[in-house]
């Protein structure tokens, strides 16, 4: 299948965003210039491998930040013209600064089950099977995963993959990128652009994103001092200068811009990374703010520059126009649904007509420990029109299951191996609920890794099972069989 390596990734950081907002965290990714703009491969197994990568990330790391990084092995320089469908090895990252694992237990931090902390479980919740399965993923496509890390440093992930690169040079069956920078040559050699952030990570992808859009970028430290330093070395040049700056620099520039006002210095915007929006700020300092949800991305980015581009074409072409006033309105926020036109990620299944909609509109219990396989199946059920609950482990789903009408849930999805109560236990208890009542189809979702799951499975009362990686396709089948028919459709 021909994709986009950004679309993953961005796809990736718009599902954990979230949760890297709860704990503060930095969420951020890049993707070497030297990637191909398009690749044919797997996209669905490199999204779930790299969505239990972060979602793992996210749990053990409790400040700093997260990368996420793509970048394509040396190709031969005399290779340089590619063939339509040119082998490419591309290196993956996810690099965090967690609490890190120490190196007599990183031998043992594939194995399903496995955690590193032995308190692992009643602190974080999960059963260590997140790994086990992006190893199991990444040899399905001919490689190994790999782990580097100490205690105390946090710890890189990485895995190499191949894959066929779509040459630019041949694109009669290639459908390329509409993305492609259309800022106006005025505003480009107007506009400074200033990124404000003591991390180096936020500097470096912020950077590269802008210099790709052909803005003129620097980057300071977030300190009084550097920022002031910064904004006076100016005074000489073009007043249109955007200030790029993280949530926790925002209310230090928000400071030295009232101080500096005296001196006839308002910056032309600023454009916050992640964070919650504040309009009274926008208000005090007669800037507009533009908020971009993590993780930042060139799409967002570009966005937001293509706003102020038009509005400085519309100042600059009125009468007695002033530059420096880039937008009427105080603050906006640039969200997932921001994105540039791009060549689709994954292959998502149609909705179903109205008339499959009534007859399979019941709510579907997801019951799953693991935040990050919750959100996926949550979101490609929702795709399919379905509604759904969920709960992160079997104590809770038998308390849900029992305050809801016999007919309010059509399936349940049950993780077999959870913290508090497990599947089959949940499964059981659920079955007794139901005594004398219509039967609800379960449906085990399990890493099909202990001998005798089909029979202990069965034993508690489970329909089925399907094993992870869950595949979209049957569980598909699965879930509209049992809504529509009371059967599967494959087992």
């Amino acid at each position: 299948m021909m994709f986009q390596v950004e679309n993953v990734m961005e796809d990736v950081g718009e599902l954990m965003s979230g949760l890297a907002q709860e704990k503060s965290l930095g969420l951020y990714f890049e993707v070497d210039d030297q990637v191909p703009p398009l690749i044919v491969g797997d996209p669905e197994k490199l999204h779930q491998i790299l969505l239990n990568l972060v979602g793992n990330a996210i749990k053990f790391t409790e400040s700093g930040e997260i990368l996420v990084r793509c970048s394509a092995a040396p190709r031969d320089p005399s290779a340089l013209s590619l063939t339509s469908h040119e082998e490419i090895d591309l290196l993956f990252e996810v690099r965090d600064s967690g609490m890190g694992i120490d190196a007599t237990q990183q031998e043992q931090l594939f194995s399903p089950f496995f955690q590193a902390d032995s308190s692992t479980t009643r602190r974080f919740g999960g059963t260590g099977l997140g790994l086990a399965i992006c190893s199991q993923l990444v040899r399905l496509m001919g490689s190994k995963i790999k782990v580097e890390s100490s205690v105390g440093t946090g710890s890189t992930f990485s895995f190499n993959l191949k894959f066929k690169s779509i040459s630019t040079l041949n694109t009669e069956q290639a459908v390329l990128p509409s993305f492609t920078p259309t800022l106006d040559p005025g505003f480009l050699n107007r506009m400074r652009v200033i990124v404000v952030s003591n991390s180096e990570t936020c500097q470096r992808v912020v950077s590269s994103i802008l210099a790709g859009l052909s803005l003129s970028c620097d980057y300071v430290s977030a300190t009084r001092e550097h920022v002031t330093t910064t904004i006076r070395s100016l005074e000489d040049e073009s007043p249109m200068v955007s200030f790029v700056c993280d949530d926790s620099s925002l209310d230090l520039l928000v400071d030295i811009f009232s101080e500096e006002a005296d001196r006839g210095f308002r910056p032309s915007s600023i454009i916050m990374l992640g964070g919650t929006p504040r309009s009274q700020l926008a208000i005090s300092t007669q800037t507009p703010i533009h908020y971009i949800m993590q993780p930042t991305t060139r799409s967002k980015l570009f966005t937001v520059f293509q706003r102020l581009n038009t509005s400085f074409i519309e100042l600059t072409s009125a009468p007695d126009s002033h530059p420096s006033m880039m937008d009427d309105d105080h603050h906006a926020s640039i969200d997932s649904s921001s994105k540039a036109d791009s060549v689709p990620m994954l292959k998502l299944p149609e909705k179903p007509t109205p008339q499959e909609e009534k007859e399979v509109l019941r709510t579907v219990l997801v019951v799953e420990d693991n935040v990050v396989n919750t959100r996926v199946i949550v979101r490609h059920l929702a795709k399919l029109g379905l509604p759904t609950d969920t709960a992160d482990n079997g104590a809770k789903a038998v308390e849900m299951f029992q305050s809801h009408p016999p007919t309010y849930y059509g399936v349940v999805l049950m993780d077999c191996h959870m913290p508090v109560m497990d599947g089959f236990e949940a499964t059981i208890k659920i079955r007794e609920i139901e005594a004398g009542r219509s039967h609800v189809p379960i449906v085990a979702l399990t890493a099909n890794v202990m001998p005798g799951i089909t029979e202990q499975c069965t034993k508690a009362g489970m329909d089925c099972y399907l094993s992870k990686p869950v595949n979209f396709k049957a569980l598909n089948s699965t879930i509209m069989g049992f809504l529509k028919t009371g059967k599967p459709d494959i087992m």
